[in-house]
């Protein structure tokens, strides 16, 4: 009895520890990999063709909580969702965020792993983005360390999104070429109708050209982030050169914790 009682306290601690990792739908086109009953890590359908698992960080590596955890633990899937977010929103907000410009539309930076996730932290979009994409948010997730938006009326930022999508399709981790829109109202993003994202990863190109994550940029092309105070000139939309990255210039934002507005 004893050693249930602390295999239930471990595994609901483990449970709450867990952040929202957004993955993409995987078509079972090839062999299926069975795991034992309890196994299988828990995964919630958002229903858009995303899905969400729920990672606890061990320190060398990340691990998936699965079906046994969460029975053990004595926590409906729901609460481990809305857990997770919270944790995910906390993760924001103390180690704090970047971001930078890239063409015309905006680039997050968080930790590398945990981008495209941010589309689950409602209060991030809703209060401290908000002013960046006032009629609403257009992004791209094209994998895991990339999160790129625009105001869903910018031409010009649907553009640079696009590019977002062909350029983060080498990297590792992908999620998806489609653009994401939110509504505000039912707090949910919905697949963008852009038959052009759809299609990106057929198109043959070069290999793009990347800053590592970390450190200095060994080459000044690249992201040129908006200073303070200063007016962008517009631009065609075809005009799209800009790369992913980490600039050498100052961020629009950099490092943001605790702001007032969050």
């Amino acid at each position: 009895m004893v050693a249930d009682s602390n295999t239930r306290k471990l595994n609901r601690n483990f449970c709450e520890q867990a952040v929202a990792y957004v993955k993409p739908v995987i078509k079972e086109d090839g062999p299926v990999i069975e795991l034992e009953e309890g196994a299988q890590p828990v995964i919630t359908n958002l229903n858009n063709g995303l899905l969400v698992a729920y990672l606890v960080d061990q320190g060398s590596h990340f691990q998936y909580v699965a079906g046994r955890h969460l029975s053990s633990a004595g926590l409906m899937q729901v609460e481990l969702h809305q857990r997770a977010v919270l944790n995910l929103d906390a993760m924001l907000e103390s180690n704090g965020f970047k971001l930078y410009e890239y063409g015309d539309c905006f680039q997050v930076i968080l930790d590398g792993n945990f981008e495209a996730s941010l589309i689950l932290v409602d209060r991030l979009w809703e209060t401290f983005l908000a002013k960046f994409a006032p009629n609403g948010f257009l992004a791209a997730i094209p994998s895991r360390d990339i999160m790129v938006f625009s105001d869903v009326q910018s031409v010009a930022g649907r553009a640079s999104l696009r590019q977002a999508v062909i350029e983060g399709e080498s990297r590792s981790h992908p999620i998806t070429p489609n653009l994401y829109r939110r509504d505000a109202a039912a707090r949910r993003w919905s697949r963008y109708a852009d038959s052009f994202c759809a299609v990106a990863h057929r198109l043959k190109r070069g290999t793009p050209y990347f800053y590592p994550f970390f450190g200095t940029p060994a080459s000044p092309r690249g992201l040129r982030p908006r200073l303070p105070g200063r007016r962008l000139r517009p631009r065609a939309a075809s005009n799209c050169s800009t790369k992913l990255a980490f600039p050498s210039g100052r961020p629009v934002l950099s490092d943001i914790r605790r702001a007032a507005s969050w």
